[in-house]
């Protein structure tokens, strides 16, 4: 175990705490130590928290590092209090943990910030990053980022991430990294740590700190940490809450559940803070899928005071791609909008998470939050409901958009309801899209009702208008479109020969038969599934699906341009091995990715072409990547 960090003297302005001992084993717990906190300012600042040590666990036999069966538990130590002042001193950060056995993987949080009088209060610490290589049950898990300090009559600390924002191998799904784990064997659960709240202020409140993510390569379950809530506010605005955060899986057998955090609720205040927004979930598999995978919810929307409501955060989405293999079942649910803080104007309900999915039972949007009241002003919007998009799957398949949120009241007018979800199937199942919200009263419009596409229209239903708020006018309900068919053309070569031939004058008597006429050839059909290959015109623009891609682009007489492309590209790695496959999301600006090779076992995130890679378990070496040129068209 690393010694505690020593405490900061107390001053006009105070001592930074002494920060925590980093600790190690091959196979044996370790702890790291606690910062020490920060010492009280009596005429200035607090003192910061010192920062937490780190704690390393590798495999139980040195000599071959790659074992991975140590039962060690690696614990990140603590990071300190701010010290407390005229304004309060920051939280330490926690320390990060890494361990390569088969024990529980936990960082230490991050450290309270400081309260301050008639400055602002201390910022909250952020967590460390929990890394694993572990291939048992152990659990992998990031602290909490700390609370920000309050103040008399300054402004509310802000609230620390869940996750180091520092450390941050997956850029495009990850943005702060919680709980992370590289070993597909690995059957522990995951979990990204929440932020802290902001904290509370005469003259504002702090905002709520960021969750953490939390990605795995393994079998276990996938929760990303919620958002932190904002401060609310004595004489000025609440804080807004914190985005929650990410979550991604790229499991080969995984099978767990993936659930999103959900986003902090804005601070109350003057003006209510905004809440923040769920967190997404993303995953390919190849073999098999995640029993469910779920966004987070949106925050809600502070009260306003004297001012308008805080707007309701968004829901996260969530997409899962388990592979042409995998078995039908679970779900795929996008997470609910927050709804809109009440005040002197309402705020306006946040949308619904989109949902797409592969062989999944049930796929379903968001469905939007409702809006705040306002008691002299307006009220505020529904949230529109999330689209839900079935790629395939068997006949159990449905897909079904979320609905809209309900318009507030308002003294001055009701808010509109938000409209439907869309809801496109290309399975066999069922399709409903979203019914409109209500609209407020009095007077608020009905939100539009979802439109269903669908190859199956028996089974699709529209969604319905949103009914209007007293005197108002209601919504326009939704269509029905069918997903046109390929019928297949039948090829066929029918070659028939003249049976004389007039070569000469002198000839001109019967000529010799040339060759008896052809049968004709059995046709055969070049029809293309559209489960796989599907193309929708919508004017100079084309939704295509090629296989296991799909987007948008625009057909110019020069040529295709994607606009949008997401999908799985299976290919070669760098290595010259065979069976990896690419995770990628392109525009004509910008085309990132995550790429795993099943043969090599190396993991590697790829960016515009440059590829940083991860080369499987080893006695920490990985954590430092290989660089390599990547090539990369669209």
């Amino acid at each position: 175990a690393g010694g505690v960090g020593g405490h900061g003297g107390d001053g006009a302005s105070g001592g930074e705490g002494g920060r925590g001992g980093d600790a190690g084993s091959n196979g044996a717990n370790a702890v790291g130590g606690a910062g020490g906190g920060g010492g009280k300012g009596t005429a200035g600042s607090g003192g910061a928290g010192g920062n937490g040590g780190f704690s390393q666990v590798r495999s139980a036999d040195p000599a071959d590092p790659g074992l991975n069966v140590g039962p060690g538990i690696a614990t990140g130590g603590a990071g300190g209090h701010g010290g407390d002042g005229v304004s309060g001193g920051r939280g330490g950060d926690g320390g990060f943990a890494v361990g390569a056995g088969s024990g529980n993987v936990a960082s230490g949080g991050g450290g309270d910030g400081g309260a301050g009088t008639t400055g602002n209060g201390g910022d909250g610490g952020n967590s460390g990053v929990a890394i694993s290589y572990l291939t048992g049950t152990g659990n992998v898990t990031s602290g909490n980022g700390g609370d920000g300090g309050n103040s008399v009559s300054g402004v509310g600390g802000n609230g620390g991430a869940g996750g180091d924002p520092n450390y941050n191998p997956q850029p495009t799904l990850t943005p702060i990294s919680g709980g992370i784990v590289f070993n597909e064997a690995s059957a522990g659960m995951v979990t990204g740590g929440n932020g802290g709240h902001g904290g509370n202020g005469g003259a504002g409140g702090g905002n709520g700190g960021l969750g953490g993510g939390a990605a795995t390569i393994g079998l276990g379950d996938v929760v990303s940490g919620n958002g932190g809530d904002g401060g609310d506010g004595t004489n000025g605005a609440g804080g807004a809450g914190g985005r929650a955060g990410y979550a991604t899986a790229t499991g080969v057998t995984s099978t767990g559940s993936a659930t999103a955090g959900h986003g902090g609720d804005g601070g109350n205040g003057t003006i209510g803070g905004a809440g923040g927004d769920g967190g997404d979930f993303n995953g390919f598999f190849s073999a098999t899928g995640r029993s469910s995978a779920t966004g987070g919810a949106g925050g809600h929307g502070g009260t306003g005071f004297s001012g308008i409501g805080g707007a309701g955060g968004n829901g996260g989405t969530a997409s899962v791609n388990p592979g042409p293999t995998a078995p039908d079942g679970g779900f795929v649910v996008g997470g609910k909008g927050g709804d809109g803080g009440d005040g002197v104007t309402g705020g306006s309900g946040g949308h619904g998470g989109f949902a797409d999915g592969v062989h999944r039972q049930t796929i379903t949007g968001g469905d939007g939050g409702n809006g705040g009241a306002g008691t002299s002003g307006s009220g505020g919007a529904g949230g529109d409901g999330g689209s839900s998009y079935a790629t395939a799957g068997g006949s159990s398949t449905s897909a079904t958009g979320g609905d809209g949120g309900k318009g507030g009241a308002g003294g001055a007018g009701g808010g509109a309801g938000g409209g439907g979800g869309d809801a496109t199937n290309f399975g066999a199942g069922t399709t409903h899209a979203g019914d409109g919200g209500k609209g407020g009263n009095p007077g608020g419009h009905g939100g539009n009702g979802g439109n269903a596409s669908a190859v199956n229209t028996a089974g699709a239903t529209a969604g319905a208008a949103g009914l209007p708020g007293t005197g108002g006018t209601g919504g326009t309900p939704g269509t029905v479109t069918a997903i046109p068919g390929f019928a297949g053309i039948a090829l066929t070569d029918n070659v028939v020969a003249p049976t004389n031939s007039v070569v000469t004058p002198s000839l001109a008597a019967a000529g010799p038969v040339i060759g008896p006429a052809e049968a004709a050839d059995t046709p055969t059909d070049f029809s293309t599934s559209p489960l796989f290959n599907y193309s929708l015109p919508l004017g100079p623009f084309e939704i295509y699906r090629e296989y296991t891609s799909f987007g948008l682009r625009l057909n110019t007489p020069l040529g295709s341009v994607p606009l949008f492309s997401e999908g799985v590209s299976f290919l070669p790695t760098p290595d010259g091995q065979t069976g990896g496959f690419v995770y990628h999301f392109g525009n004509p600006l910008l085309y990132f990715g995550t790429m795993y090779n099943v043969s090599s076992g190396q993991t590697g995130f790829l960016f515009n072409g440059l590829l940083l890679s991860w080369p499987g378990p080893s006695q920490f070496g990985g954590i430092i990547p290989n660089i390599n040129y990547f090539p990369v068209t669209f």
